[in-house]
């Protein structure tokens, strides 16, 4: 058959008469008699042939052999259909391609029909679906150097068999798909043998992406497989068939969700000296995945980044074994978490030469299993467990090697039911731990050694939750744990130990044996299995512990206790403690046994463990003392440990009444297991000399302080100055009562001389009355300066008013205050005092207190108000400063005038009285608010101010009065010798004038000007004459009646007298006032 040929009846003779189709030849050129007697051939030409829609049908065929030129000989159809029926033939196909072949799917009934009644008549129609390109039945075919390519089917992409044995040898599978089972291939109770060929991007939607099978013996030999995907099994799935057999062929890149490249059912299957590479399991098994039935044999075979995030390798739920021998697992992807390479349940593995490197995820995980036993076996460089196995089963490691694993847990965790362990080597290993054991669970573990492991957070190896564990001529060198040592367990179980060495391992606490405790309460910590423990000639040679224990340590309770028979000890060492330690335990407290209330002492806490050694080397153990219930305590209540095993609690302060005692308690975080809080009594004595008990905080705060209060120094001068003072004030009342009606004294105002005295008084009461301190004395040193001061400032303003209103208006009474007006306008004046005064006691009422200096160890009583008591002194300060700085300005405005009836200079001492106020009170607030804490100083502030102001309010007020009352007659010759000097002056001024020509005389003949016209300044203001005339006591007045007659002189026409009008422009005329002093005798004086 060529491409050039043409179907007639004389057709396939030779090649120029070739035909041109296959579907011809087979129907039309082939004699029925031959069919079944002869060995037919058919030759195919190169070239691209399309076929008819209807499938070739072979039936009953001999032997019927189709060979193409090459692979060149390619058949493809034109549109949808199957290509060849082989039924009850024999066939081979060579070096030919089929393409693009996809037969008319029928979803239902069409392989029911096909299995149940494999003797029932063909109808064509029910075959459509099942293998694209061939659908061979009952047969026997040989297709050898083929290539089928873009097929599609229901199942078998492109071949189809059921009870059919086959051979493919050297043929190529590519991009073939089904929806359902055998992207490329489809058997069913078949035998089928793949020799040498390819599957290449073959897809079923369900199982087996390039081969599917069931009820049919596979062998496949120098298989490639790659880039196959299915639901199930990405390359191959057989299922229910007796054996599948794998030799030499090559895996890669096939994906599914379970099986990546092989899913098992039913089956025993063998795999020899092949290689899977990258395939992937989405779900579960990125290489093979065994749900139920037989065993898996592996050998000579390798393993290199496989992927699946549950099982890598193999997930084996057969329940029967699993055999790997002389394979290798290499390699994994660090950026991919895998669970587990090998997941084997209910099963028994053996694995044995084998070299397991450079993967991730626990190598073997399992629940239930009966046995595991590895053989010589090596795990280098792996990144997490190598064995998980909990529930039950077996373990048998023999003479395997552990090197170079880093893991995140511990390298074998074990909780079945026996694990033996023997010639086995463990090196350059480090995770947490490299074998635990837990959930009484046995390990015997002989001749193996260990060096050069560490274990992180944990140890060597690890038995919990009643075990037993037997260790026999076992070396173990150079190891390091950066938290126990080599062996730890929780004292549920029995250890034995024997003959083994211990030589230059290193730990942080038990180099050799942690002990841990699963008790709490230690005095119910017992185990009787502790009894069978038996530790017996081993040999310790320089072992380190970085901090306790060099060969033992109990983290916890003391259960088991630890000795070794006939064992060898040799330059252990532990740099906080000694051959055998305890983690803390308890507290010593050294701490005074009596002390005064308040008294600061010190405590000096000490940490030891079970068997009394100090806590050496730890800073991490905090202890402090809770104090006694309900009793505050001050000072420094907690402390680290100091590496010494040591520290203090110092600056302790805290108190009862004397005779009272009380337990301190004392605690630690973290506690130790088993320890109870420590207590320690403590009473205490009376105070010491000079110093009083005080309930502080009313709170059992009890503190011995000493009593700061006024100083007897103080008081004395305190004392006798105030007392002095009020009897000079009574002798000053008794001379104005002697004296009331002389004019010096009633001038000024009786009441008023009379309040000044009681407003002196006040103060001076106050000072005596704050000598003792209590509830009145408090409101008394408060009303009482307040009132007084007060008043003397209202006082003295209402005097200086009346003064400068006598000066303005130049009209003399008896009187220089009435009483109506005083008593008016001072009521006036205090009423915001007095308001200020009944807000202050008002809002802050005061009392007597102690006020407490605990750094100082001081008491000091006082007159305590509220914080905001300074704004009412202060309201009060501004107010009498302000009034007297207001007055300040009229003294100066009434500097010039000098005398007056009384004193005659009476505006001058009371000027000078408002400008002592003024500084007394600005100096006296400010310092009185700042030094209020000493109680002795505030005092002598207070009568130092009180004191100041009544002496300057007695030589202000009085003295001038007094000294005018008693020296009167030789005060009056004094002023009238002046006013002759004065009136002397004048005449001898009058004769200069009159030579000048200045002067009138009676007759009017020379100009007469007034003197102190003239000889004023014209800026003088009226005020300023006047002054200047009552200074003078207008002495000038008469003599301005006195006129002289105008005298010629040669001389006079040398003078240039300035002219009336030119003297009257500098100065306006104007009458002097009378003096009210003035006497009618005008030659006369006083």
């Amino acid at each position: 058959m060529t491409k050039s040929g043409v179907d007639n009846g004389n057709c396939g003779q030779s090649l120029p008469t070739s035909c041109a189709t296959l579907d011809y030849i087979i129907k039309n050129r082939i004699p029925s008699n031959d069919v079944t007697t002869q060995n037919i051939t058919i030759w195919i030409g190169n070239g691209r042939y399309k076929e008819v829609n209807t499938p070739i049908i072979i039936k009953s065929f001999k032997n019927l052999t189709v060979i193409g030129e090459s692979k060149k000989a390619h058949f493809t159809s034109e549109s949808r259909g199957r290509f060849i029926f082989v039924y009850e033939s024999r066939v081979r196909f060579q070096n030919l391609t089929f393409s693009n072949f996809s037969p008319r799917f029928r979803f239902e009934g069409v392989k029911k029909k096909v299995l149940d009644d494999p003797q029932m008549h063909i109808i064509i129609r029910d075959w459509f679906g099942f293998g694209s390109v061939m659908y061979l039945y009952s047969s026997r075919f040989y297709i050898e150097n083929c290539r089928f390519k873009n097929n599609i089917a229901r199942e078998g992409g492109a071949v189809f068999s059921y009870r059919t044995t086959g051979r493919f040898t050297n043929c190529q599978f590519v991009n073939n798909s089904v929806i359902e089972s055998g992207g490329a291939v489809g058997c069913y109770d078949s035998m089928l043998m793949v020799y040498f060929s390819q599957f290449i991007s073959n897809m079923a939607r369900d199982s087996g992406g390039a081969i599917f099978s069931t009820f049919t013996n596979v062998t496949i030999i120098g298989g490639r497989f790659y880039y196959n995907y299915a639901m199930k099994g990405g390359a191959i799935l057989v299922q229910k068939s007796e054996r599948v057999m794998i030799r030499q062929s090559h895996f890669e890149s096939n994906s599914a969700l379970i099986g990546g490249a092989i899913h098992l059912q039913d089956t025993l299957s063998i795999f020899k000296f092949c290689k899977f590479n990258s395939n992937e399991a989405k779900l579960d098994a990125a290489v093979f995945f065994i749900s139920t039935g037989k065993n898996i044999i592996v050998v000579g075979s390798y393993f290199h980044l496989n992927y699946s995030p549950k099982s890598a390798l193999i997930d084996n739920r057969s329940g029967y074994s699993t055999f790997f021998e002389m394979s290798s697992l290499i390699g994994c992807n660090l950026l991919r978490f895998t669970k587990n390479q090998v997941s084997i349940n209910q099963g028994s593995m053996v694995i044995r030469n084998c070299y397991i490197y450079d993967v991730s995820g626990t190598f073997l995980s399992t629940g239930f299993m009966g046995f595991l036993a590895i053989f010589t076996t090596t795990f280098d460089t792996l990144y997490d467990r190598v064995l998980s196995i909990y529930n039950s089963g077996n373990v048998y490691l023999v003479s395997s090697r552990f090197t170079g694993n880093y893991v995140d847990n511990s390298l074998i965790d074990f909780s079945g039911d026996l694990m033996y362990i023997t010639d086995c080597y463990f090196a350059n290993n480090s995770g947490v731990g490299l074998i635990s054991i837990s959930n009484r669970a046995q390990l015997v573990m002989a001749n193996s050694l260990f060096e050069y492991n560490r274990a992180n957070h944990s140890e060597l190896i690890m038995a919990n939750n009643g075990f037993q564990m037997t260790i026999l001529k076992t070396r173990f060198f150079y190891n390091y744990s950066d938290r126990g040592g080599l062996i730890s367990s929780d004292q549920t179980g029995a250890i034995h130990v024997a003959a083994c060495d211990f030589i230059y391992n290193v730990g942080t606490y038990g180099t050799i044996f942690l002990f841990a405790s699963r008790e709490l309460n230690c005095s119910k910590a017992t185990n009787t299995s502790c009894l069978s423990s038996l530790y017996s000639k081993n040999k310790f040679f320089h072992n380190l512990a970085i901090k306790s224990g060099s060969l033992v340590f109990y983290q916890g309770c003391v259960q088991c206790n630890w000795t070794c028979d006939d064992c060898t000890y040799r330059n252990n060492t532990a740099l906080n403690g000694t051959l055998v330690n305890s983690s803390f335990y308890r507290l010593n407290i050294t701490q005074m046994p009596t002390l005064a209330p308040g008294q600061v002492f010190p405590v000096i806490i000490t940490a030891v463990d079970r068997f009394g050694n100090p806590i050496l080397g730890r800073s991490d153990i905090k202890v402090y003392n809770k104090g006694c219930p309900g009793i505050p305590i001050h000072g420094i209540l907690s402390s680290f440990l100091h590496d010494v095993g040591q520290t203090s609690l110092n600056s302790l302060q805290m108190g009862l009444m004397p005779g009272q005692s009380c337990r301190l308690i004392y605690d630690s975080i973290p506690q130790g297991l088993g320890m109870k809080k420590v207590s320690k009594l403590l009473t205490f004595t009376e105070c010491l000399n000079h110093q009083k008990a005080f309930d502080v905080y009313n709170n059992n705060s009890v503190y011995c302080l000493s009593v700061e209060q006024i100083k007897d120094s103080s008081k004395i001068i305190g004392s006798v100055v105030s007392i002095v003072l009020l009897v000079a004030c009574l002798v000053v009342f008794i001379i104005i009562l002697i004296n009331r009606n002389h004019i010096v004294i009633s001038f000024s105002n009786v009441p008023s001389l009379l309040l000044v005295l009681f407003s002196c008084v006040l103060l001076l009461i106050s000072n005596l009355v704050m000598i003792n301190l209590s509830k009145a004395s408090c409101y008394i040193k408060i009303i009482f300066p307040a009132i007084g001061i007060s008043l003397l400032v209202g006082l003295v303003l209402i005097k200086e008013y009346k003064l400068y209103m006598f000066f303005k208006n130049n009209q003399f009474k008896d009187s220089l205050i009435e009483n109506q007006f005083l008593f008016k306008y001072l009521l006036l004046f205090m009423i915001i005092p007095v308001f200020i005064i009944i807000l202050e006691v008002t809002i802050t009422p005061v009392k007597s207190i102690y006020q407490f200096y605990l750094d100082e160890l001081k008491a000091i009583e006082s007159c305590h108000q509220k914080g905001y008591y300074i704004i009412f002194v202060i309201l009060l300060g501004v107010y009498l400063v302000a009034s007297l700085i207001l007055f300040c300005v009229v003294v100066i405005k009434i500097r010039k005038f000098r005398k007056t009836p009384g004193t005659f200079d009476e505006a001058a001492w009371n000027g000078i009285l408002i400008f002592n106020y003024a500084a007394i009170v600005i100096i006296y607030v400010p310092l009185s608010l700042a030094l209020n804490s000493d109680p002795n100083t505030a005092y002598l502030i207070n009568i130092s101010t009180s004191g100041t102001v009544v002496i300057i309010s007695l030589i202000l007020v009085f003295f001038p009065k007094f000294n005018l009352l008693y020296r009167g007659e030789s005060i009056v010759l004094n002023i009238k010798k002046v006013i002759e000097q004065q009136e002397l002056e004048i005449n001898k001024n009058k004769e200069l004038l009159l030579f000048y020509r200045m002067y009138y005389d009676e007759d009017q003949e020379f100009p007469t000007y007034q003197i102190h016209e003239t000889f004023s300044s014209d800026d003088s203001s009226d005020s300023d004459i006047e002054f200047n005339g009552n200074n003078n006591n207008n002495s000038t007045k008469n003599n301005n009646s006195n006129k002289f007659k105008r005298r010629k002189s040669i001389a006079s026409s040398k003078l240039n007298s300035p002219s009336p009008k030119l003297i009257n422009r500098k100065a306006k005329s104007q009458s002097v006032p009378s003096s009210p002093v003035s006497s009618p005798n005008k030659n006369k004086g006083i």
